[in-house]
């Protein structure tokens, strides 16, 4: 009823907004049933299908697990990947999204397990992620393993060995694991205990967090995240962090700074004599190209903006931005 009135009433040639993932695919539909020209800001994948009036503009899954994956494969020249998500619609979009990018780039994921929303013993989908968890399958193994490792100890340790331990199947280089830092500082001690090693961790922005710093030891140069830089000095001497600063006392955020930029394109649009929303449509889709605070942001023919993450590494227990080394 909003946006009906917001058209009816108020003759509204564009909106910006939808924000949250729940109502977001709702205000496309409804905003393409009235021809509305909407620039959405939500995460939630493939809104732009809703219709040909649906913009978005926003780091969706799908941007993040490209850049991700186009870091790995292109700059480190790996090219198998895991998987270890949240059984959600956050967790499922970024897997899928992830997964995606790396059949699209010609690389290969091994393997692929989720977890319950909320988990916090992740020993479980770690061991069946690297092969330990349904010895039946490799019960062979285990035997040709455990025989040879029996005839390798002395008399003494052999009358005192109860179990053997079977080796974890590490055949991947990333494991992806689009969760909070939260549920990353749970996992990382279940890896370790699995003795599973020389492996590097890639995750969204939600990692971009001060405890990170405080991790096992053993992984400080394993992880990695792609991440809009908003807490970068570079993003902090820029023209609308220090404006929106003064204006509001407080610094911006990723919504604020993708509705600024919306508005800025839609700002320049609509200075060009636009008319009605059909012309601004066609006005946004010929744009292809813009220059917001972070950078050059692209409109694709799909109408989504694209603008480039920042990838980060933890490196000596400091975080370290590679985009700007690379």
């Amino acid at each position: 009823h909003v946006l009906q009135k917001l058209v009816t009433t108020h003759h509204v040639i564009a909106i910006i907004g939808g924000a949250m993932s729940k109502t977001a695919k709702a205000l496309a539909e409804e905003a393409q049933s009235f021809a509305l020209p909407a620039l959405l800001l939500s995460q939630k994948t493939e809104l732009t299908k809703a219709g040909h009036y649906i913009f978005q503009n926003s780091f969706s899954p799908k941007i993040v697990a490209h850049q991700l994956v186009d870091f790995f494969m292109q700059n480190l020249k790996f090219k198998k990947f895991a998987l270890l998500y949240p059984n959600d619609p956050y967790g499922v979009d970024y897997a899928n999204a992830f997964w995606s990018a790396v059949k699209s780039r010609g690389g290969q994921v091994t393997s692929a397990q989720f977890y319950k929303p909320g988990e916090s013993d992740f020993n479980g989908p770690i061991r069946r992620l690297t092969g330990l968890y349904y010895l039946k399958d490799r019960a062979k193994e285990y035997k040709e393993n455990l025989k040879a490792y029996y005839l390798k100890q002395s008399s003494f340790k052999r009358r005192k060995l109860k179990t053997y331990n079977l080796e974890p199947i590490i055949n991947f280089d990333v494991l992806f694991i689009p969760d909070s830092f939260k549920a990353l500082s749970l996992i990382i001690p279940h890896i370790a205990y699995n003795d599973i090693k020389n492996i590097r961790l890639a995750g969204p922005g939600l990692w971009n967090n001060k405890a990170l710093k405080k991790v096992n030891a053993k992984f400080t140069n394993q992880i990695f995240f792609a991440d809009p830089g908003l807490s970068t000095p570079y993003f902090k001497n820029t023209a609308f962090y220090k404006k929106f600063k003064q204006s509001f006392q407080q610094a911006p955020g990723l919504f604020e700074l993708k509705a600024y930029e919306s508005a800025l394109v839609l700002s320049q649009v609509l200075s060009q004599n636009v008319k009605n929303r059909s012309q601004l449509r066609q006005q946004l889709l010929e744009v292809q190209e813009f220059k917001g605070p972070l950078g050059k942001i692209k409109i694709s023919d799909k109408r989504e903006f694209i603008s480039e993450l920042s990838i980060f590494k933890l490196e000596n227990n400091k975080l370290k931005n590679l985009s700007k080394t690379l």
